[in-house]
């Protein structure tokens, strides 16, 4: 994914999470440009195929190089628009099943695997009390403790020893708080506030209408109609930070101005990120990392700034801001809500709908201070976004008489309704719901694909590697599946040891570990080595540099020409010179037919490969690469279905002994 794209990761060691384009979470684990993956200690929420369930997930590594090439703008019914590269692959829903498809064949029409909800950001050790308890419960204390500097540099944020951070004042470490004395001013300011609902309330106010006025005042920017709403803001100010605003009336539209002169605040709201052009602004960590009423506090305090209530009685928030739409979005799937998004140009609109089956009702009631009074039936336009393509099998079934009478099972375009197909299996009408089961029953929906486009792009893309699900999930709740394109290579890492970490090979490797796949004689065969072995001199060199390749047994394909025509990966420059550096340069110049792709690794031909490679069977599937100049990933086998890797393939490769050591 480029650069900006947002996702949402947890420190495994902390706890804490941060939602934020990828860039800025785990560019700084990068030292150097050269490096094109490294390990984090890091969590992803990863939705798994197999139970349709979502769950933080460890991340064996994170993967990022630099490109100059076209991306593909995927956009989405009431998903938003997510920007990928093109082999890049997402999870589509077609004939009835979750495939694995790269991002350049999925076109309009299609279904993509979106979150429906998404766990609390809190640690699995933090308690995740409900709305009303956490309201009288939980709070989490910000420090401000004075330094000798200048008063407008005055403001520390202290925890657990640390310069910059958050805790409970009870932690060790933890300075003693103390008062300040404000400039020009018999007022003082307390030495420690609590972050509870108020105060995320007006966090949440400023961040969507809030700005810097001259040198260091804050200006909150309101509608004079909403006159509660305004002596609210000046009774927080007042109550937590003892300071008496300044309000002004504009002429203009009904506007007025609560103006906090005071330069140690201006400081505390920087410290905490929320002064900055709008643009830029994000929600602060300590929010993202709240108890669940202080989250929906901070969102109703967004709300009342930067939203309204639209005709259909759906909360609309909108900003121009797209960073922040998505972490507004995240967290509002961590609250139990399933939002939808429309973009009008620079413009992203997120909407919580009234409908109970998106919307927990005592979310509704705190965002709009009213009774929800949730329809308990959704708008038929709002829920034909998440139908899902049926099957002939369960066709047949819906359609078959129960008792006399047809199954009421309303369908739009030929697709059913996620809750409805649930219901009816839940009263035994269906006998198996194949492989809608995980979508049916787990936590995630699908969103109809509008429209594709090509962008130029040029800078650093990133991807993840999850063990677990083998997918991460970003902004807007879409669900991205992750690639290893250097799968060999790493595999030599597990096995071998680091080159660079060598003195330490026998503590940081796997010597027992086998390759499974997938493999090039997987996905084409060995006819094109086979030819190549023909010819007496290609084979003379091959037996020298590895006794008994000749004698390799022939492995047919498991995939047709047709089927992994959709699937091949142009090589590049860097693919081959990372394939010699495996075996040497004598394998590909006998390999490599293409006389161009030849002169690109001229540079290469010292190079004697490593020893682990030298393997008959090893041998094999470089030449193959390097002769076909193409590469693939699971993708392609998982295009027969995930069923087809897990009760086939897999089993059958581990069965018949058909893996490398």
């Amino acid at each position: 994914m480029p650069a900006e794209e947002v996702v949402a990761v947890r420190d495994s060691r902390s706890g804490e999470v941060a939602i934020g384009p990828v860039e800025e979470l785990v560019g700084k684990y990068f030292s150097g440009a050269d490096r094109e993956y490294v390990k984090a200690p890091l969590e992803v929420l990863s939705w798994d195929p197999a139970t349709g369930k979502i769950t933080w997930s460890p991340i064996s590594y994170i993967y990022r190089h630099k490109i100059k090439d076209r991306i593909l703008k995927i956009r989405t019914k009431e998903r938003g628009t997510v920007k990928v590269t093109k082999g890049h692959s997402l999870f589509v829903f077609h004939d009835g099943e979750v495939k694995v498809v790269p991002a350049k064949y999925i076109r309009p029409g299609d279904y993509i695997v979106v979150a429906k909800k998404l766990p609390l950001p809190q640690s699995s050790h933090a308690p995740s009390p409900s709305i009303e308890e956490a309201s009288k419960e939980s709070t989490t204390s910000l420090l401000i403790v004075r330094e000798k500097v200048k008063l407008k540099d005055s403001v520390k944020l202290l925890a657990n020893s640390e310069t910059i951070g958050w805790g409970h004042p009870s932690g060790g470490g933890v300075h003693e708080t103390v008062e300040f004395a404000l400039s020009r001013s018999k007022r003082v300011i307390p030495g420690g506030v609590e972050l509870d609902e108020d105060l995320a309330w007006l966090m949440g106010l400023y961040t969507a209408g809030g700005c810097e006025i001259g040198s260091g005042f804050l200006a909150f920017h309101l509608d004079s109609k909403n006159y509660d709403r305004v002596l609210k803001v000046i009774r927080v100010i007042g109550e937590r930070f003892n300071v008496k605003p300044l309000l002004m009336f504009t002429t203009r539209r009904d506007g007025a101005r609560v103006i906090v002169a005071s330069r140690t605040l201006f400081t505390f709201f920087k410290e905490l990120g929320l002064v900055g052009e709008q643009g830029d602004k994000r929600v602060p960590a300590i929010i993202i990392n709240s108890a669940k009423n202080v989250i929906l506090a901070y969102l109703k305090g967004l709300i009342d700034s930067a939203g309204r209530v639209n005709e259909h009685e759906d909360v609309v928030y909108s900003t121009s801001n797209p960073v922040l739409a998505r972490q507004v979005f995240l967290l509002l799937q961590m609250l139990g809500v399933t939002p939808a998004v429309v973009e009008d140009g620079n413009a992203v609109h997120v909407k919580i709908t009234r409908d109970i089956r998106r919307t927990p009702p005592e979310v509704y009631e705190y965002l709009t201070s009213e009774d929800a009074g949730l329809r308990e039936q959704g708008r038929p336009s709002t829920d034909a976004v998440y139908g899902l393509s049926l099957t002939r099998s369960i066709e047949k079934q819906l359609t078959k008489p129960a008792d006399g009478e047809g199954v009421a099972c309303p369908v739009v375009d030929g697709a059913v309704f996620k809750v409805k197909l649930r219901d009816i299996a839940e009263g035994e009408l269906l006998k198996d719901l194949g492989d809608h089961a995980p979508v049916v029953y787990g936590e995630a929906l699908l969103a109809e694909v509008e429209s594709v486009e090509e962008e130029e792009y040029e800078g650093y893309v990133y991807d993840f590697a999850v063990p677990t699900g083998n997918s991460f999930i970003g902004g807007f709740g879409i669900v991205y599946h992750n690639s290893d394109p250097y799968g060999f290579y790493i595999y030599s890492v597990f096995k071998a040891g680091s080159i660079t970490l060598s003195y330490e090979s026998e503590r940081l490797a796997t010597p027992s570990a086998k390759f499974i796949g997938v493999m090039m004689t997987d996905i084409f065969g060995d006819e094109a080595f086979r030819k190549i072995l023909k010819n007496k001199e290609a084979r003379r060199v091959l037996e020298e540099i590895t006794p008994g390749i000749s004698g390799l047994k022939p492995k047919a394909p498991y995939l047709s020409d047709s089927e992994r025509t959709n699937f091949i990966i142009k090589t590049k420059t860097r693919d081959l010179e990372r394939a010699v550096e495996l075996v040497g340069y004598k394998v590909a110049e006998i390999c490599i037919e293409d006389r161009e792709a030849k002169s690109k690794i001229k540079k290469k031909e010292g190079l004697t490969g490593y020893p682990w490679f030298s393997a008959p069977e090893w041998i094999r599937e470089l030449c193959i690469f390097f002769n076909t100049l193409s590469k693939l990933e699971i993708e392609a086998l998982a295009s027969k279905g995930l069923k087809f890797l897990a009760d086939r393939y897999i089993p059958e490769k581990i069965s018949t002994g058909d893996w490398i050591d």
